[in-house]
C-alpha cells in the first residue's frame, strides 16, 4: 500500500452496492471452500486467494477514493479553471523574460488572472465556512452528537508530513526517500538484539530456561487448543467487534471487506483459521507490517527518530485471527516477521523484526498488561478492590452490568472526593474556597457563569478564591482611610464609597430576613457570602448568587475608577 493505492470508499457505498459486493463474494468464494488444505503452502495460497477475491469484488461494486493529502473543500470547478488560467498566464509571462510593470501586457494579464483566482478562492472559502458554522448552529439545537462531530472536524489536525529527519550521524534528510530510509535504519537497529559487557547474562539464562520449558510443554500437548476447534459463532462474534474506517495492512484488505463479505466468507475464514491451528503455521503475508511513525507530541523535536512511536499496520485477517483462541500459536505469530516504514507516501525496503511486539496488533496490549502485572500485585497485596474478583473466582457470581456500573461510579467518586479533600486541606490556594464551601463537593453555583456565558467572570471569581499574601504593612484606602490586605473584600464589604449600591439592591430585591442575616455577619463572612457561601434565608439561591457575582465585579471596577479619580485629584 502506497500513495497510489486506491481503497474502497465504504462510507460512500449504497446498500445496493454492498449487496452486490456480498453476492459477488458468495459466488467467487464458493469455489475456494471446495479446495483442500494439506501443506503449509496451501495456507499461503488460500490467504492469497481470499485477498484477491475480496479486493476484486470491491473494485467491481464499491466506489473508490484515492488518498489526497491536500483536500480543500473550497477548491471548486470554477476555482480550478481560474487556477489553470493563472498558471497559463504565468508561463507566458515567464517566457517573455519576466518583465515587471503594468505597461507590459503579459505582466498585466498575469496579475489580473492571479487576482481573479485569489478572489474566487477566498469567496468559496468564506462560503464554505459560513455553511460549516450554519450546520454547527443547527446541530446544536437538534442533535448534540452531530454537533460535537462537526465541532471536532474544526479542530486543527497534526500534519503527517515529515519535512526532515536527522540520522545517527547528524545528517539531515529532506527528500521523501531519505526520510523513509532514515526511519528504516533506526527501527532496523532497534528491532535487532544487541549485547554488551553490562548485559545480565544470568537473568537472560533464567528467562530462556523458563521460556524453553513452556515451549516444550506446548509442543508435547497432543490436544487441540483450549476449547476445541474454532466455531462459526466465534468468528461471527469476532467480526462484530471490528471497527469501521481503519487503515489496512500491506494486502489493502480493510475490515469492511470482511464485515460485508457474507456467510460464505465466514465459512472460508473458519476453514483457514482451523487449518492454521492444525498445521501450526502462520501465513507469510501476515508477518509483514507497515510501520507508520507517529510523533509523541509535546515539545519533543520532530527531526529525531527517538521522538516517534512506531505503529504497525497489520493485515485485518491477522488481527481477526488474534481475537481467537491462539495461545499455542503466539510464538509463531512473532517469528520471522518483517516491517517496512511508510512516511510521506514513500515506503522503505522490508527489514526483519527480531525482538519486541509490533504496536498495532491485538496482542500487544494484552501482553503489556500481563507484563506490568498490576492485577496480580493487587491480589497479592490484599487490596479491598479485589473482593468482587475473589467472589467471581470462588462461586462464579459477579454483579449485573447496571449494578457494576453503579459500584464503579460510587468507588471512583469516593476516591476522587477523598483525594480532593486531602489536597484542599494543605493547599493554601484553597483557604478561601474551603471557607465558602464547607462540604467536600463544590456547589453547582460555580456552573452559573457558564450558563450565562460569563466565562471571564468565572476566571475572575477563581482568582478571588486564591490566598492573598502581602510583604509588609497593609494598604491604606485613600477613599475611607481604613487599612486592608484584600482589595476585593475591602471594596465590596467595607469601603462606603462602593458598597452602598450592593446594599440598596439587596434591600429592594430580597426579604427582610436575608437582609438582617447579612447585616449581622462580619466583613470576612460577608465577603464569603458574596463569593458563594449559602445563607439561612435564601429564597432564590440562583438569582442571589448571580447578583453577588456581578456586583463583586462591578464593585471592583467602580472602586478602581474611584481610586483613579482620587489619585488624579490629589496630583
Amino acid at each position: 500500500m502506497n500513495s497510489n493505492t486506491i481503497l474502497p470508499a465504504w462510507h460512500k457505498a449504497t446498500p445496493e452496492s454492498i449487496v452486490t459486493y456480498r453476492n459477488q463474494v458468495e459466488r467467487n468464494i464458493h469455489k475456494l471452500l471446495l479446495s483442500e488444505i494439506r501443506v503449509d503452502k496451501d495456507i499461503d495460497k488460500f490467504v492469497s486467494d481470499i485477498t484477491e477475491i475480496l479486493i476484486t469484488c470491491a473494485q467491481n461494486s464499491v466506489p473508490f477514493s484515492k488518498y489526497n493529502p491536500y483536500t480543500r473543500p473550497e477548491w471548486t470547478k470554477s476555482v480550478k479553471n481560474l487556477h489553470t488560467i493563472e498558471r497559463n498566464k504565468r508561463r507566458v509571462w515567464v517566457s517573455e523574460g519576466r518583465p515587471r510593470g503594468m505597461e507590459f501586457k503579459p505582466y498585466r494579464e498575469y496579475k489580473r488572472a492571479k487576482r481573479q483566482f485569489r478572489n474566487a478562492l477566498n469567496e468559496e472559502h468564506e462560503k464554505y465556512m459560513r455553511k460549516v458554522y450554519s450546520d454547527i448552529d443547527k446541530a446544536a439545537e437538534i442533535d448534540v452528537r452531530l454537533f460535537w462531530k462537526l465541532t471536532k472536524r474544526r479542530k486543527p489536525r497534526r500534519s503527517r508530513i515529515y519535512p526532515e529527519i536527522r540520522d545517527e550521524e547528524g545528517v539531515t534528510h529532506t527528500d521523501p526517500q531519505g526520510v523513509t530510509e532514515t526511519f528504516a535504519s533506526f527501527y532496523r537497529k532497534l528491532y535487532t538484539p544487541l549485547e554488551d559487557d553490562s548485559f545480565d547474562h544470568a537473568f537472560r539464562n533464567t528467562i530462556s530456561n523458563k521460556y524453553q520449558h513452556l515451549t516444550t510443554e506446548c509442543e508435547e500437548d497432543p490436544g487441540y487448543i483450549p476449547g476445541g476447534q474454532l466455531t462459526t459463532a466465534e468468528i461471527t462474534s469476532a467480526i462484530n467487534t471490528l471497527k469501521l474506517r481503519k487503515a489496512p495492512g500491506d494486502d489493502s484488505v480493510t475490515n469492511e471487506h470482511i464485515i460485508h463479505g457474507g456467510a460464505s466468507l465466514i465459512a472460508c475464514i473458519l476453514k483457514l483459521f482451523n487449518a492454521i491451528v492444525q498445521y501450526n503455521y502462520i501465513p507469510r503475508c501476515w508477518k509483514r507490517g507497515l510501520i507508520v511513525p507517529l510523533h509523541k507530541g509535546g515539545n519533543k523535536s520532530k527531526d529525531s527518530c527517538n521522538n516517534y512511536r512506531p505503529i504497525a499496520l497489520l493485515p485485518c485477517l491477522f488481527k481477526l485471527f488474534e481475537k481467537g483462541k491462539l495461545w499455542s500459536l503466539i510464538n509463531k505469530c512473532h517469528q520471522n516477521t518483517l516491517s517496512s516504514i511508510v512516511v510521506n507516501q514513500t515506503r522503505s525496503e522490508w527489514f526483519p523484526v527480531q525482538q519486541g511486539v509490533r504496536q498495532g496488533g491485538v496482542l500487544s496490549t494484552f501482553l503489556y498488561l500481563v507484563y506490568i502485572n498490576d492485577l496480580i500485585h493487587a491480589i497479592q497485596s490484599g487490596s479491598p478492590n479485589t473482593v468482587y474478583l475473589w467472589g467471581f473466582l470462588k462461586d462464579g457470581t459477579f454483579p449485573e452490568k447496571p449494578c457494576w456500573k453503579k459500584i464503579v461510579r460510587n468507588n471512583v467518586t469516593n476516591s476522587h472526593l477523598s483525594q480532593r479533600k486531602a489536597r484542599m486541606s494543605h493547599d493554601p490556594d484553597f483557604l478561601v474556597f474551603t471557607e465558602i464551601f464547607r462540604e467536600s463537593k463544590p456547589s453547582s453555583i460555580w456552573n452559573i457563569p457558564e450558563n450565562y456565558s460569563e466565562i471571564k467572570l468565572c476566571k475572575f471569581i477563581c482568582k478571588l478564591c486564591t490566598s492573598v499574601s502581602f510583604n509588609g504593612n497593609p494598604y491604606s484606602c485613600i477613599l475611607c482611610g481604613k487599612s486592608f490586605v484584600d482589595v476585593f473584600q475591602h471594596s465590596s464589604c467595607v469601603c462606603p464609597a462602593t458598597r452602598e449600591n450592593w446594599w440598596n439592591i439587596i434591600t429592594n430585591c430580597f426579604n427582610i430576613e436575608l437582609c438582617a442575616e447579612l447585616c449581622g455577619l462580619s466583613e470576612n463572612d460577608l465577603f464569603h457570602v458574596l463569593l458563594g457561601r449559602r445563607t439561612n434565608h435564601e429564597s432564590d439561591n440562583k438569582s442571589f448568587h448571580i447578583l453577588n457575582f456581578n456586583l463583586v465585579r462591578a464593585t471592583a471596577a467602580a472602586y478602581f475608577r474611584s481610586i483613579t479619580v482620587a489619585t488624579s485629584a490629589t496630583t
